[in-house]
């Protein structure tokens, strides 16, 4: 069963801005799953983190699936905040993997996107015994959530480490991303990404994504919002790829 992406759209921007929705089925919820075993800790706090949230369409059966992962500065944030968000989705027919990950100052990048990976993987090689299509998992993320799902969608190394590959990915859909962890990093706490400005350069995502040549080979959907910081790299980005990643050919308008 093919999907593409833009199907989502509608969903994506009910669940991001919606206070109140009519749900179309009723919806399953599994909380708490473990999608990595931790071995010989005693961080209990550690082994917490690492689980996520599934709401499951009742009626559907073969559903692609969509991995949230939440905002937060990588210091804050849970996955409780996205339950409207999740039944939402399951609501529509669209399975929702709602997930928690490690938050500093417990750990340093990239700790983080590692947690990310493992939790896709997770997903990705479960989400058939609950009924979904493994052949369809996205990923969206808001703020922090959207650089560790950009940051996961563009270096395959970490999902490697699960052998997987990154067309593993069917889509990402990052909102309100930071990209340039080098004029983030000075003004947030040292125990994010340290204090070396060429590691902050190499966590950034602007050098892969926004800087490349060529379009992402997966389909992306890159909301940015009013207030959102834009740099150069973003707007020629957008100014030389926006036709060719427009679905069917597509014009999109660069109002920046």
């Amino acid at each position: 069963m093919a999907i593409n992406l833009l199907r989502l759209l509608p969903a994506i921007c009910l669940g991001l801005y919606s206070s109140a929705v009519l749900a179309q089925q009723d919806v399953r919820s599994i909380k708490d799953v473990n999608y990595v075993k931790v071995v010989n800790s005693s961080n209990a706090k550690e082994v917490d983190r690492r689980r996520l949230d599934l709401y499951i369409p009742s009626k559907s059966k073969c559903f692609p699936t969509l991995l949230s992962v939440h905002g937060g500065g990588l210091r804050k944030g849970d996955k409780s905040e996205d339950v409207k968000k999740g039944k939402l989705f399951a609501a529509s027919g669209i399975a929702a993997a709602v997930i928690n990950y490690r938050l500093s100052p417990q750990v340093s990048h990239p700790a983080h996107v590692e947690d990310v990976a493992a939790a896709f993987a997770w997903t990705k090689k479960n989400i058939a015994s609950y009924g979904g299509d493994p052949s369809l998992v996205y990923i969206v993320g808001h703020s922090a959530g959207a650089y560790l799902i950009t940051l996961l969608a563009l270096n395959g190394d970490y999902l490697a480490k699960h052998d997987l590959k990154l067309n593993a990915i069917s889509g990402a859909i990052p909102v309100s991303a930071f990209h340039d962890v080098d004029l983030v990093a000075p003004n947030r706490p040292k125990d994010v990404w340290g204090e070396d400005p060429k590691f902050w350069k190499s966590a950034s995502t602007t050098p892969q994504f926004w800087g490349r040549t060529s379009s992402p080979k997966m389909p992306w959907l890159a909301i940015i919002a009013d207030g959102d910081e834009v740099s150069s790299h973003i707007i020629n980005f957008v100014s030389k790829h926006a036709s060719s990643v427009a679905d069917g050919g597509c014009k999109l308008k660069n109002n920046i």
